[in-house]
């Protein structure tokens, strides 16, 4: 409740106001972790800007294949791994860190590393490295688990000794998010077997170290050293993997239920394509893209990236279409996707100073805009002076499971604010709100009129064509905040303290004299507010004003004396009582006299001189009881 009306309200409430701009009335929903991205040859780029800006500073990070970064959830680099010829932490300042040694990893892979934040530890790290067969034969160290402690990240530290837990891999590895949205799943495949094993990171650490769910599903990993090469990717929304085999010239979907981490097969393409090195799914997990590259860089070679359309259901395979190609050494190598909601290619070894971009991955065919802006074809993105090589970092894929729009401010009465997430290739648009209201804005914001559910359509439109998604929406009611249970005013009693509580059930609160507690005790007269927000993040506010009242309840009285200490009873300087009984006793127990209400009094008639007893109980005016106990003399 909002009950001040006078002119000293106004001024009360303009600092609550202010703080309710500056602070998101919706849980931030932040996923700023795969925001900033160093790979190749120093080249560096930054999704915490639209569009997207390359990083042209000086970085001593360079990878040959595939490299591993993480930032906070804010978007700030914390720490990355790669490396030219060996595996190397790096901190936030992109400085190797030659404290940190022996854990492993080998630079020529597709995939050779992967962060993961510890969920619930802040600072903590489970980082995972490939050594792979394809070098070293007979080496026995192939999966190799450790844990980073970032906590300060420009020294960063081993907090937990390498720890073998597969000897031998095939390459590729990817991560998706448990069911529960907290745990993570990690998937390699073993070598010279058709085995996936799926790890399980939480809050403790590595939870199945001893055993890890097994999946005997696809095709036979083993023999020769280029049979480990491959590609494994988690589609962003945890429901399918996606295995490239180079050398067998092809791709295995799978079908994975991120709540027990087993794999089960669901198809496979024919052995059609040439050298397929990388895959990667689009945001809303309905299509599937591969590259070919060959390796051995001949001159004739002819890379290409094509897409496939997981809406076919089990015939996908029977519907490539090819987006791109190229002979003249300019490879189309490793994918992922970014925050934007794009896909990246690394390009190599001609062409090296551009990346990639398939603009619209989740758009059939050729519309997906594979180095296309408003129909005009480019080479990619310049990467300044730096280099892209074969491969790009590597991240959690359920980061990327992105809804085509956002929406920020979801508490009823405020105005929510919808954006596109890519902007790109859309000549108009047209938003449907559910509730009878539309919008033509690209970034619109609208009020709704009750809280509720809502289904908001979202209709883009380039050359002609409808791109339609829908969304979910929740407009969630304000919660009730009530300072005492909801009084205008709160009476403290001249030289005594007042509580002023809320119920103990919100996330956070804070009153107007800065505590962030759930009740405040207070001496002064004024006005006092709190603002308290629940489990959604949404804010509600309440304001009282505390009033010094006067009670004045006589030690003694004078019957005969004629004038104002003639009687006892209580006097009300402030009308603050509403009702009031008092039972007067004599030093025996017997009760001499009640008084009903708080004009009642005692004159002592029939009563000797003596010290007399009496018990106060009364409801005041704010809804508060009072009681108090005490002694009279009586004068004669």
């Amino acid at each position: 409740m909002h009950r001040l009306i006078t002119y000293f309200t106004l001024l009360l409430f303009i600092p609550i106001a202010t703080l309710s701009q500056e602070k998101t009335n919706n849980c931030p929903s932040s996923r700023g972790e795969a925001r900033v991205w160093y790979f190749g040859g120093f080249a560096g780029l930054n999704f915490n800007i639209s569009p997207t800006e390359v990083i042209t500073s000086k970085s001593t990070l360079q990878s040959l294949e595939g490299n591993a970064c993480i930032c906070d959830s804010l978007g700030n680099l914390i720490f990355a791994l790669g490396g030219n010829t060996k595996i190397e932490v790096y901190n936030n300042q992109l400085q190797p860190q030659p404290q940190i040694t022996g854990i492993g990893g080998n630079v020529s892979s597709t995939q050779p590393s992967i962060i993961i934040p510890r969920p619930g530890q802040d600072g903590l790290y489970d980082i995972f490295l490939l050594n792979l067969p394809i070098d070293h034969p007979n080496f026995e160290n192939g999966l190799v688990h450790s844990v980073i402690d970032a906590f300060n990240p420009s020294e960063p530290i081993l907090a937990a000794e390498p720890d073998t837990l597969l000897p031998k891999v095939a390459e590729g590895i990817s991560a998706v998010h448990h069911q529960n949205q907290e745990d993570i799943w990690v998937l390699v495949h073993e070598w010279e077997s058709n085995t996936f094993i799926a790890y399980l990171i939480g809050p403790e650490g590595l939870l199945n170290r001893d055993n890890p769910v097994r999946s005997q599903v696809g095709s036979y990993r083993g023999g020769e050293t280029n049979y480990a090469i491959g590609t494994l990717k988690f589609s962003p929304d945890g429901t399918k993997a996606a295995y490239t085999f180079y050398t067998n010239q092809k791709v295995e979907l799978y079908d994975f239920d991120n709540s027990t981490g087993e794999l089960s097969f669901m198809s496979s393409t024919s052995s059609d394509y040439e050298a397929i090195y990388s895959c990667e799914f689009s945001t809303n997990s309905s299509k599937l893209y591969i590259s070919t590259t060959h390796l051995d860089t001949p001159e004739n070679f002819v890379s290409r990236i094509y897409q496939f359309d997981l809406n076919q259901g089990a015939n996908w395979f029977e519907f490539p279409t090819e987006i791109a190609s190229n002979n003249s050494k300019g490879f189309f190598c490793g994918m992922q996707l970014a925050a934007d909601g794009k896909i990246y290619v690394a390009r190599s070894p001609r062409y090296d100073e551009y990346i990639g971009i398939i603009h619209n991955p989740d758009r059939n065919k050729e519309e997906c805009n594979f180095n296309t802006i408003n129909n005009n074809v480019s080479n990619g993105l310049r990467l300044g002076e730096k280099k892209s090589r074969f491969g790009l970092p590597n991240f959690i894929q359920s980061w990327f499971n992105l809804p085509s729009f956002l929406y920020a401010a979801n508490c009823f009465s405020d105005g929510t604010k919808f954006s596109i997430l890519n902007t790109t290739n859309i000549d108009s648009v047209k938003w449907d709100f559910d509730d009878g209201t539309l919008s033509n804005h690209f970034k619109p914001t609208h009020r709704y009129s009750s809280p509720g559910s809502y289904k908001v359509q979202l209709y883009k439109f380039f050359n002609g064509m409808e791109f339609a998604s829908t969304s979910e929406v929740i407009i969630n009611k304000l919660p009730e905040v009530e300072i005492n249970g909801g009084p205008d005013t709160v009476l403290v009693f001249t030289g005594t303290t007042a509580r002023l509580e809320i119920e103990n059930s919100f996330t956070f609160q804070e009153w107007s004299n800065g505590s962030t507690e759930y009740f405040i005790e207070v001496s002064e007269p004024g006005h006092y507010w709190v603002q308290a927000s629940d489990q959604n993040c949404c804010l509600q506010s309440d304001t009282v004003f505390v009033k010094e009242i006067r009670l004045f309840i006589p030690n003694a009285f004078l019957p005969e004396s004629g004038g104002q200490d003639a009687t006892f009873g209580v006097v009300d300087m402030d009308n603050a009582i509403l009702e009031m009984n008092m039972l007067i006793y004599d030093r025996w127990g017997k009760m001499v006299k009640e008084l009903k209400d708080k004009y009642d009094y005692w004159d002592g008639s029939g009563y000797q001189s003596g010290v007399y007893f009496y018990t106060i109980k009364s409801s005041m005016v704010d809804g508060t009881n009072f009681s108090k106990n005490g002694n009279v003399t009586l004068l004669r």
